[in-house]
């Protein structure tokens, strides 16, 4: 689903995501389409990409201890400043350094979260990776908290009336 057109991806930002996890694969947050923001898990590892849009990829990733489908609350938050990514997972976090910043666009992406539309290409995600499944109770864009009950476009199966018990 669709949940903010004003993301501007060539500044610093910060997105905050509460989640709770059933499958351990999947595309959890993407915005942009020449400069790319993508946030997801593979086979339980969490990881964030940034596409500078000139063919510059840099990500960060992390893997948990104990897996994140254990039917709790995480918070996943990424944070990019100038050409520093950072990627934190409840307690844990790491970080890398891309190249150095070009100059922004300036242009205002929509941000997906849970997947992207068909037809949608995102490169640097692993072949056939899922959408994402499981719940998200908050999602904070730059300190502006999305209204999940209320997206902009939803697309496949998704409940935007909370979340079911597990």
């Amino acid at each position: 689903m669709a949940i903010d057109e004003g993301l501007v991806l060539g500044r610093d930002l910060e997105v905050q995501l509460e989640v709770r996890l059933v499958s351990d694969s999947g595309l959890l947050l993407h915005a942009g389409s020449g400069q790319q923001l993508s946030l997801y898990l593979n086979q339980g590892e969490v990881t964030v990409t940034v596409n500078s849009g000139r063919g510059k990829l840099f990500s960060t990733s992390f893997t948990p201890e104990e897996s994140l489908c254990d039917g709790r609350w995480h918070s996943i938050t990424v944070m990019k400043k100038s050409n520093v990514l950072q990627l934190h997972v409840d307690a844990a976090s790491e970080h890398s350094v891309g190249p150095k910043k070009g100059r922004s666009s300036g242009a205002k992406e929509t941000v997906y979260l849970g997947g992207v539309p068909d037809g949608d290409d995102v490169p640097g995600l692993p072949a056939a990776l899922p959408s994402f499944h499981g719940c998200v109770r908050r999602a904070v864009l730059n300190q502006r908290p999305a209204v999940l009950s209320k997206p902009l476009l939803v697309h496949g199966a998704v409940g935007t009336q909370g979340c079911p018990a597990m």
